[in-house]
């Protein structure tokens, strides 16, 4: 497992063969089944929290049997475990969720439970039965074994009431799906690891103190670029592995499906071995990414030096620029929104009621530019990493919450 581990994970610095051995200590302790991963944005949380839910797996084999689930392991171009050969972990990103769907996705729900509503899986059931759905009369090995492990990402986003709803099933007691409360006939029990993670200080107040002293009783450190200097050059490296494998992959498609495709350009495009020089690895090193992604911006700015030909100082100041436009959008946005609350009318209500009303307003207004745009609904739902078949229904959902908060 160990040697496993520096090939998914390589690297050299303090930092990453800490972070190495604290995922094997996790991995090997049977009643360690809550864990919270802490680090800045980009640094790869969901990539190691598919790498704790592997290695759950295979804690407890021989060698051998250890050896056969790991050989059958397959990994993405951007070196995280494909989730089709961890059928025992499911992951829900809960930055975006609306609330009313939020419960189902989380607990699942049974026919019937509103209007339309088929039966449903929720992450944890999904997870402890090898994503099989409901009906399936085996559960996979690895499910059994594991009870399951489910990645929640960004904790801090999910509002506290759903956050009650999470303390049972921390603690192994029993939980419902959505219009099941109360039937033992559906009742759920969940006995696998729940991985949470987030950028932020969880110590201000937007988690609950009992839920952050459940899923922090045992807390990893994912270090960010800074931490890891000794690793930039593996990291290149990976870099200009992955950006090549999909630049081929996209270049094969087009010849094999385009028969107008000037097959001479793209087959000696596809001959072209673009890699980065030592002064342009200098200059990427030197450059301060804790604000600009980590290893998720690193990755976007080596993107663009090998597939487009453009310099490292030219992207540099590319995602530099990104980043001043979000931080004075951020001011604009606040000051727009205390302009709103200027311009009503004056009333005994308090201020959130205000802010509650102009909320409703802003859904409305965001619902009716999205549905008049396909194509910046194809972009949310690349930005925000939600299926865009969810994203509709979430948008949609959006106009019959204001509804009902009119």
């Amino acid at each position: 497992m160990a040697e496993f581990l520096k090939t998914a994970l390589p690297g050299r610095s303090p930092a990453i063969e800490r972070l190495r051995e604290e995922i094997l200590d996790f991995a090997i302790s049977p009643l360690a089944r809550t864990l919270l991963l802490r680090g800045q944005i980009g640094v790869g949380k969901s990539t190691i929290a598919r790498l704790i839910a592997l290695m759950k797996r295979v804690a407890p084999l021989v060698g051998s049997e250890a050896e056969t689930v790991l050989s059958g392991i397959k990994f993405n171009d951007y070196g995280a475990i494909e989730i089709i050969s961890i059928p025992w972990y499911v992951e829900l990103a809960l930055t975006g969720l609306v609330p009313e769907l939020a419960n189902a996705q989380l607990f699942g729900n049974i026919r019937g439970a509103f209007t339309g509503a088929l039966e449903r899986f929720g992450v944890f059931a999904h997870a402890s039965s090898g994503r099989r759905t409901r009906g399936a009369d085996e559960v996979s090995e690895a499910a059994e074994m594991t009870g399951g492990v489910v990645f929640l990402d960004e904790i801090g986003d999910l509002e506290q009431s759903l956050q009650a709803k999470l303390l049972p099933v921390l603690s192994g007691g029993v939980f419902y799906p959505v219009g099941g409360e109360g039937n033992s006939k559906h009742k759920i029990d969940f006995h696998g690891t729940t991985i949470c993670a987030s950028w932020r200080d969880l110590n201000d107040g937007r988690v609950r103190p009992d839920l952050l002293s459940r899923i922090a009783s045992y807390s990893l450190d994912v270090p960010s670029l800074a931490d890891r200097a000794e690793d930039l050059d593996v990291i290149f490296d990976q870099l200009e592995h992955s950006t090549r494998s999909r630049t081929l992959r996209q270049v094969d498609r087009i010849i094999r499906t385009e028969p107008l495709a000037d097959k001479d350009y793209w087959m000696a495009y596809r001959e072209a071995t673009p890699t980065l020089s030592r002064s342009d690895r200098s200059k990427l090193a030197r450059f301060d990414w804790s604000q600009h992604g980590n290893l998720r911006g690193l990755s976007s700015v080596v993107e663009q030096m090998l597939s487009r030909g453009m310099t490292a100082e030219r992207a540099l100041i590319n995602i530099a620029q990104v980043r001043s436009s979000v931080d004075t959008h951020s001011v604009d946005v606040a000051a727009e929104l205390v302009g709103r609350l200027m311009q009503r009318r004056h009333s005994a209500e308090g201020l959130a009621g205000h802010l509650a009303a102009i909320e409703n307003d802003v859904r409305g207004d965001i619902r009716e530019h999205l549905k008049s745009d396909p194509g910046l609904v194809r972009r949310l739902s690349e930005q925000l990493n939600i299926p865009i078949d969810s994203l509709t229904r979430q948008v949609a959902e959006l106009g019959r919450i204001r509804r009902r908060s009119a």
